[in-house]
């Protein structure tokens, strides 16, 4: 079991987001779960594989092609076999993941819509 100060959930490895998590793991332990690979809506250069951090893809093809419920169960299997401080995600473009909130201690999740 790994032990991560943040693990962070989002959709595709964009770049502006790889090159955050990365300077973020110099000063952190982090962990980032991408749902896809990739999209249909984005060119290749859109994305960075360049990681500098613990990762894990839950699906390898398109973002928009993914099983939601597959794609829910693994996440939630991913987070359990990690401790944790805290949980961000997204909380409106990935709606298979408002799940998390009922099946995660509620004191260890932020969602980035409750911030925003």
């Amino acid at each position: 079991m790994n032990i991560y100060d943040f693990i962070f959930i989002t959709n595709i490895p964009a770049f502006y987001k790889v090159n955050l998590f990365n300077r973020l793991a110099k000063h952190c332990r982090i962990k980032v779960i991408f749902i896809a690979k990739k999209s249909k809506m984005r060119n290749n250069d859109f994305y960075n594989y360049h990681h500098e951090f613990a990762r894990e893809y839950i699906n390898t093809g398109n973002f928009e092609d993914r099983d939601k419920l597959k794609t829910l169960i693994n996440v939630y299997k991913s987070i359990k076999n990690n401790r944790f401080t805290k949980l961000i995600y997204p909380g409106w473009e990935i709606k298979e993941l408002l799940f998390l909130s009922l099946l995660i201690k509620k004191k260890i999740i932020q969602s980035l819509s409750k911030v925003a």
